[in-house]
């Protein structure tokens, strides 16, 4: 520092060096989705997980969604960085964006400490923070390689779960922290058949190093019966007792990879739509409405995905807006208006975005979409080619028993290597309710949605298999 700290200051650094509670509790800031900018101060919960933090080198979390654990890890090994010396914290996640949340929210703590609290920064970028005691945050994705490092002070494995190669990254850690190092892994359930499982389960036994610590989701104080009566009316069974009971219950009816769907929900939620437009007031049940992640650029040619209502009650209309050259999802709509007024609005959406090349399924209602759009002379409309049919082309995209597996095995991949381009978090939530049936067919469980699954399929397939490119002079004057 560039004074010298007052008696005062002084005491309080000795205050909080001794209790990472009292540090949380008297400076520690959080991002709360809602309510923005608020005061951390720890629940009683959180108090005694932070305890058993100091009371055992080794801790495994069982714990329900959403209850501030990422946030109390994040402010401990800050706590720890700040005041001791050469200590080195690694915090391992499902994927990239989420070690990058991860590390976000230590930084957001850090920022709104008081400068004597404030340890100089020597290094500080998007995967580590290291301070001038010589300490240091590295917040990683998972990797074979994860863990392998000379020494560490801390490691964190966050929704260990659903981290892959889980069991190798604890054994290359383990001979760096069994000389004086600690652990923390904590995580939702998925299933008995992984590491994380057997690790709980010996932990109850008394049969590993770890404590077990189980958070259930009454320990919220803001957690009451009718916030739980809200989670059973929007969950199936096997997501509640997964996301809320916190049961080791398989999940492996899911279409997609969960773990990358965590990782995408995770940074889905973060992101704020840049517009909404034509929001839908009298639908109480689902935020309707278009929103614009971005706004249309020169010069680039975009995908206009569409899955028009099959006539149904519960039905919507959902259109993305997709990037034809890197697949982002630059918009999406999901509504229950009627469907000339649906027609039109999507007929503006599309000319909008350069004449995106217009992609409508062209089963039931979408028959009518589809001439529509050829009535009012729309210049770009998809045709499909029937690979069994050659030289025979269909405006539209038919969703059919051909068709649809094609489309959700081309979803599925760019899911998985994660660049599936999702900005929408109603989109991601659609995406964690697609499973098969128990005839095998890929769609929505009981109740739910698949109409932006289907729509956002459609525009992956056509981006990445169209038979034909088309010219777009629109993009050229």
């Amino acid at each position: 520092m560039s004074r010298c700290l007052t008696q005062a200051e002084f005491q309080e650094i000795l205050r909080c060096r001794q209790s990472p509670a009292y540090f949380i509790n008297t400076y520690g800031f959080l991002r709360d989705p809602i309510r923005g900018k608020v005061p951390f101060r720890l629940y009683r919960f959180q108090e005694i997980t932070c305890a058993q933090f100091l009371k055992n080198s080794f801790n495994i979390i069982l714990k329900s969604r959403q209850m501030g654990l990422s946030w109390l890890v994040a402010g401990y090994a800050l706590w720890m960085c700040l005041f001791f010396e050469e200590k080195k914290v690694l915090m391992i996640s499902i994927k990239d964006a989420t070690a990058k949340a991860l590390l976000k929210k230590v930084r957001y703590l850090y920022s709104h400490l008081p400068p004597f609290l404030q340890a100089e920064l020597v290094d500080d970028n998007m995967s580590k923070m290291s301070f001038v005691t010589g300490s240091e945050i590295e917040s990683v994705p998972t990797s074979e390689e994860a863990g392998r490092s000379e020494s560490l002070s801390l490691l964190i494995i966050d929704e260990a779960a659903f981290v892959r190669w889980i069991e190798d990254i604890w054994q290359a850690s383990f001979p760096t922290l069994s000389t004086g190092g600690s652990a923390i892994i904590l995580s939702t359930p998925n299933g008995m058949d992984n590491f994380y499982y057997e690790l709980w389960t010996r932990s109850l036994e008394g049969k590993s190093l770890f404590n077990p610590v189980r958070v259930h989701w009454w320990y919220h104080p803001e957690r009451t019966q009718g916030w739980l009566a809200i989670q059973k009316a929007n969950m199936s069974t096997s997501q509640l007792a997964q996301e809320v009971y916190g049961d080791f219950v398989t999940t492996g009816n899911l279409v997609f990879d969960v773990a990358a769907l965590r990782a995408l929900q995770e940074e889905c939620s973060m992101i704020v739509p840049i517009e909404t437009r034509f929001t839908d007031e009298q639908d109480q049940d689902f935020p309707c409405g278009q929103y614009i992640f971005e706004k249309p650029k020169a010069k680039t040619d975009y995908i206009l995905s569409v899955d028009p209502a099959k006539g149904g009650a519960g039905d919507y209309h959902a259109a993305h807006i997709l990037e034809r050259h890197t697949g982002k999802q630059v918009a999406e709509y999901r509504t229950r208006i009627p469907l000339d007024v649906f027609n039109h609005k999507i007929l503006e959406l599309g000319a909008e975005y350069n004449n995106a090349l217009a992609a409508i399924e062209n089963n039931n209602m979408g028959i009518a979409t589809t001439l529509f759009f050829q009535h009012h002379d729309y210049p770009r409309i998809y045709e499909y080619v029937n690979p069994l049919k050659p030289g025979r082309t269909d405006p539209g995209f038919p969703t059919n028993s051909l068709t649809r597996p094609l489309l959700i095995d081309e979803l599925d991949k760019s899911l998985r290597e994660g660049v599936g381009g999702v900005q929408g978090i109603r989109t991601v939530n659609e995406l964690l309710n697609f499973c098969w049936s128990r005839s095998g067919k890929a769609e929505a469980q009981s109740g739910k949605h698949d109409d932006l699954v289907i729509a956002l399929g459609i525009g992956r397939y056509v981006r990445q298999h169209s038979v034909r490119e088309v010219d777009f002079p629109v993009l050229l004057s």
